[in-house]
């Protein structure tokens, strides 16, 4: 019971490893997403 639980958080480490990389670069495009609407609320929106 004890063995195959440890691979699997091995593996899980792996996935987690690219999953951060998808985190970052989803991060980094939801900010240039945010920071475009905000500059477009600042032009158009109520000042």
């Amino acid at each position: 019971m004890h063995g195959p639980k440890r691979s699997v958080m091995v593996i899980d480490l792996d996935r987690f490893d690219q999953n951060l990389d998808l985190v970052k670069s989803s991060l980094k495009q939801a900010e240039k997403h945010y920071r475009f609407c905000w500059a477009l609320a600042r032009i158009f929106g109520p000042s």
